[in-house]
């Protein structure tokens, strides 16, 4: 897999967050996409970060989360993953303002996960 996509050091921007190599906060694409934006648009605003790095972030994102719900819940079936993956993103909403919006952005990949497994 190679290099980490995040990286956090209190050297570079007090700690938050960023894509490795940058000074770009992971936060900011989360609030690009909360917005309604797209990753091209993401990526013309931040030259620094690849179209590669973003959808790294975004799998290993989806990842995490799948792999929490096989942990805390046995899923059976679509409606058990769409029901727990509404609770997560409610979680995120305390966490990330718009997490809904986020929800939206990243369902999509939860939901093509699931039926590969199936």
């Amino acid at each position: 897999m190679g290099t980490p996509v995040i990286s956090c050091s209190p050297d570079v921007m007090g700690g938050t967050p960023v894509f490795s190599g940058t000074r770009v906060p992971v936060q900011t694409l989360l609030d690009y996409l909360e917005a309604g934006e797209s990753i091209n648009d993401f990526l013309a605003g931040f030259p620094s970060v690849s179209r590669e790095e973003v959808i790294r972030f975004l799998e290993e994102a989806k990842d995490r989360l799948v792999a929490s719900a096989s942990r805390r819940y046995s899923v059976t079936s679509r409606c058990d993953l769409s029901q727990y993956a509404r609770i997560q993103f409610s979680d995120l909403d305390k966490r990330f303002r718009g997490g809904a919006r986020l929800a939206a952005a990243l369902f999509p990949l939860l939901e093509r996960t699931h039926r590969n497994s199936e």
